[in-house]
């Protein structure tokens, strides 16, 4: 039977994931569903939200919306030529519209973002800020750097953001990122670790292990709107004198960080949500906390949509 502390800091690191995994698979079912046309169709790619389709889906000659079925479908406006084409430039529309008109800033910010690919279907693209508005999957990378020692506890290397991005100014694992279009997870670690870490891709390929992809159903608190995550995630065991150096404005520093700090610093708040649970992850696979069949539940969840 787990101690009364035990299970306090499960209890602890299970609210830590809900914050980023807050949606129940019933709760799907009265959501509106994203429909492709063939070759993509029988499949739902994303559950866009109620305003979005009111405001920015509407009939077209881009969309049906079918509210018997709460389903919208992206027509195929290349007639079978280049549907993949198709569906990125129906989406490139909308971005544009609501961008121009300054619908949903809290979401798109008013300015364009990166382009990603679908998960599923890497040749349909979308800016990476309409993922929400669209309720689509997203794909993201990381690295957890950490030094083992002696004893056999862990020394781990945590990121401090810089104040220009997202989450300014919170901790977050050693190297974190986003899967671009056309990229794949590996190009993505070896571009983001260079930039964030100095790490290169041959202390990449000698040092990093590539683990079990995580994934998350999250409902963003401030609009109710929502995403998938799939995250492609590498433990990297840094062998004596290598350290990650700051090579980007987005990173301020970089800290070391035993275990007792690393959790002491989760209590506080002070890393990015969607930090927590990669470090909850390494702290389950390598036994540093017990396996919880809730909290292992949660970071593998099958995704409703294709990934």
């Amino acid at each position: 039977m787990a101690s009364p502390a035990l299970t306090e800091q499960l209890q602890f690191f299970r609210a830590l994931v809900e914050k980023v995994d807050n949606v129940r698979d019933e709760d799907l079912k009265l959501k509106w569903k994203l429909r492709f046309p063939h070759p993509y169709d029988d499949r739902i790619w994303g559950y866009p939200d109620d305003d979005v389709v009111t405001e920015l889906l509407q009939p077209s000659d881009k969309y049906i919306v079918d509210e018997t079925c709460k389903c919208v479908y992206v027509k195929d406006s290349s007639e079978g030529r280049d549907t993949a084409n198709a569906i990125s430039q129906a989406f490139q529309e909308i971005t544009d519209a609501a961008i121009k008109a300054n619908k949903f800033a809290n979401v798109l910010h008013g300015r364009h973002s990166e382009k990603h690919s679908i998960a599923g279907a890497e040749e349909i693209e979308f800016e990476r800020f309409t993922t929400p508005l669209l309720g689509l999957a997203t794909k993201g990378v990381s690295v957890i750097a950490y030094e083992l020692n002696p004893d056999l506890s862990f020394n781990f290397w945590v990121q401090h953001r810089g104040l220009n991005v997202f989450s300014p100014n919170m901790l977050d694992v050693t190297v974190a990122g986003c899967v671009r279009a056309r990229q794949e997870p590996w190009d993505s670690i070896v571009e983001e670790a260079k930039e964030e870490a100095s790490f290169t891709e041959k202390q990449l390929r000698e040092h990093a292990t590539e683990i079990e992809e995580l994934t998350y159903y999250r409902r963003i608190p401030e609009t109710g709107m929502l995403i998938f995550g799939i995250m492609y995630s590498y433990d990297m065991l840094l062998p004596e004198g290598v350290e990650p150096v700051p090579s980007s404005p987005e990173v301020t520093e970089f800290q070391r960080m035993s275990t007792q700090e690393l959790i002491e610093a989760m209590k506080r708040g002070r890393f990015r949500p969607g930090a927590n649970p990669l470090i909850i992850d390494f702290f389950i696979r390598h036994k540093i906390i017990p396996e919880d069949d809730d909290l292992v539940r949660r970071l593998h969840r099958p995704l409703p949509v294709p990934s």
